[in-house]
Protein backbone atom coordinates (compact mmCIF):
# COMPACT_ATOMS: atom_id res chain seq x y z
CA UNK A 1 0.00 0.00 0.00
CA UNK A 2 1.57 3.25 -1.17
CA UNK A 3 1.82 5.83 1.67
CA UNK A 4 0.92 9.15 0.36
CA UNK A 5 1.96 12.95 1.92
CA UNK A 6 -0.56 15.80 1.35
CA UNK A 7 0.76 19.09 1.41
CA UNK A 8 -0.91 21.04 4.42
CA UNK A 9 -0.22 25.05 3.14
CA UNK A 10 2.60 26.85 5.18
CA UNK A 11 2.66 30.48 5.96
CA UNK A 12 5.91 30.84 4.51
CA UNK A 13 8.14 28.91 2.91
CA UNK A 14 11.85 28.20 4.13
CA UNK A 15 14.16 25.45 3.41
CA UNK A 16 13.36 22.69 5.56
CA UNK A 17 16.49 21.24 5.48
CA UNK A 18 18.27 23.93 7.46
CA UNK A 19 15.33 23.98 10.22
CA UNK A 20 14.74 21.91 13.37
CA UNK A 21 12.50 21.77 16.02
CA UNK A 22 13.00 23.74 18.46
CA UNK A 23 10.56 23.15 21.58
CA UNK A 24 7.63 21.18 22.02
CA UNK A 25 5.23 21.39 24.78
CA UNK A 26 2.58 18.88 25.79
CA UNK A 27 -0.15 19.26 28.18
CA UNK A 28 -3.01 16.93 28.69
CA UNK A 29 -3.78 16.11 24.71
CA UNK A 30 -2.73 19.57 23.83
CA UNK A 31 0.71 19.75 21.74
CA UNK A 32 2.68 22.72 20.59
CA UNK A 33 5.68 22.56 18.53
CA UNK A 34 8.11 25.48 17.51
CA UNK A 35 10.46 25.03 14.45
CA UNK A 36 13.20 27.34 13.56
CA UNK A 37 12.92 29.54 10.62
CA UNK A 38 16.54 29.15 9.61
CA UNK A 39 16.31 32.91 7.35
CA UNK A 40 14.72 34.56 10.12
CA UNK A 41 16.22 34.88 13.79
CA UNK A 42 13.05 37.14 15.17
CA UNK A 43 10.45 34.06 13.71
CA UNK A 44 9.30 31.06 14.20
CA UNK A 45 6.18 28.11 13.04
CA UNK A 46 3.98 27.52 15.70
CA UNK A 47 2.42 24.02 15.24
CA UNK A 48 -0.50 23.50 17.58
CA UNK A 49 -3.15 20.72 18.47
CA UNK A 50 -6.22 21.27 20.22
CA UNK A 51 -6.34 17.55 20.94
CA UNK A 52 -4.02 14.38 19.93
CA UNK A 53 -4.14 10.88 20.31
CA UNK A 54 -0.52 10.32 20.10
CA UNK A 55 3.10 11.47 19.10
CA UNK A 56 6.46 10.75 18.46
CA UNK A 57 9.60 12.84 17.76
CA UNK A 58 11.95 10.80 15.59
CA UNK A 59 14.91 11.47 13.70
CA UNK A 60 15.01 12.44 10.09
CA UNK A 61 17.34 9.79 9.11
CA UNK A 62 15.74 6.68 11.33
CA UNK A 63 12.41 8.21 8.88
CA UNK A 64 13.99 6.93 5.81
CA UNK A 65 15.12 3.56 7.65
CA UNK A 66 11.43 3.28 8.47
CA UNK A 67 10.11 3.32 4.89
CA UNK A 68 12.38 0.93 3.46
CA UNK A 69 11.10 -0.39 0.00
CA UNK A 70 7.14 0.99 1.14
CA UNK A 71 6.54 3.26 -2.10
CA UNK A 72 5.47 6.34 -1.21
CA UNK A 73 4.12 9.63 -2.93
CA UNK A 74 3.53 13.44 -2.33
CA UNK A 75 6.51 14.90 -0.85
CA UNK A 76 7.87 17.94 -1.76
CA UNK A 77 11.23 19.74 -1.95
CA UNK A 78 11.03 22.63 1.08
CA UNK A 79 8.03 21.96 2.25
CA UNK A 80 7.50 20.24 5.95
CA UNK A 81 3.50 19.73 6.69
CA UNK A 82 1.67 16.68 5.25
CA UNK A 83 -1.69 15.36 6.11
CA UNK A 84 -0.61 11.22 5.63
CA UNK A 85 -2.20 8.45 4.80
CA UNK A 86 -1.38 4.83 4.97
CA UNK A 87 1.24 6.34 7.32
CA UNK A 88 3.40 3.87 9.26
CA UNK A 89 2.99 5.49 13.00
CA UNK A 90 -0.71 5.47 12.64
CA UNK A 91 -0.90 1.66 11.17
CA UNK A 92 1.55 0.51 14.26
CA UNK A 93 -0.94 2.30 17.34
CA UNK A 94 -3.40 0.59 18.97
CA UNK A 95 -6.66 -0.75 17.25
CA UNK A 96 -8.12 1.09 19.63
CA UNK A 97 -7.93 4.54 17.73
CA UNK A 98 -9.26 2.91 14.94
CA UNK A 99 -12.39 2.00 17.15
CA UNK A 100 -13.32 5.35 18.20
CA UNK A 101 -16.34 6.95 16.18
CA UNK A 102 -13.90 10.28 15.93
CA UNK A 103 -11.80 9.94 12.42
CA UNK A 104 -8.23 10.00 13.44
CA UNK A 105 -5.43 11.19 10.89
CA UNK A 106 -1.83 11.01 11.06
CA UNK A 107 0.22 14.24 10.15
CA UNK A 108 4.11 14.71 9.69
CA UNK A 109 6.63 17.77 10.17
CA UNK A 110 9.47 16.96 8.62
CA UNK A 111 12.94 18.61 8.99
CA UNK A 112 16.55 18.40 8.24
CA UNK A 113 17.11 17.18 11.95
CA UNK A 114 13.62 15.97 13.15
CA UNK A 115 10.26 14.45 12.56
CA UNK A 116 7.24 15.27 14.25
CA UNK A 117 4.48 12.72 13.86
CA UNK A 118 1.18 13.45 15.47
CA UNK A 119 -2.71 11.28 15.60
CA UNK A 120 -5.38 13.91 15.88
CA UNK A 121 -8.60 13.85 14.97
CA UNK A 122 -8.16 17.80 15.09
CA UNK A 123 -6.14 19.36 12.06
CA UNK A 124 -3.26 21.64 13.41
CA UNK A 125 -3.36 25.28 13.49
CA UNK A 126 0.04 26.52 11.61
CA UNK A 127 0.90 30.17 12.43
CA UNK A 128 4.07 32.26 11.98
CA UNK A 129 5.00 34.20 15.68
CA UNK A 130 7.58 36.05 16.88
CA UNK A 131 11.00 33.90 18.73
CA UNK A 132 11.69 34.82 22.01
CA UNK A 133 15.35 33.44 22.68
CA UNK A 134 15.61 32.37 26.19
CA UNK A 135 18.00 34.24 27.88
CA UNK A 136 21.92 32.52 27.98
Amino acid sequence: MIERYIPIEMPIKFQINRSNLLKLNYDLQELVADFRIPSDETRLVRVSFEKIETFRVVDEALLSDEHGSVPYEGILDDHMAYEVENGYFKKVQSSLIDLSPTAHKQYQFITGWMCLDVISSVAPTILITPYCHSPA
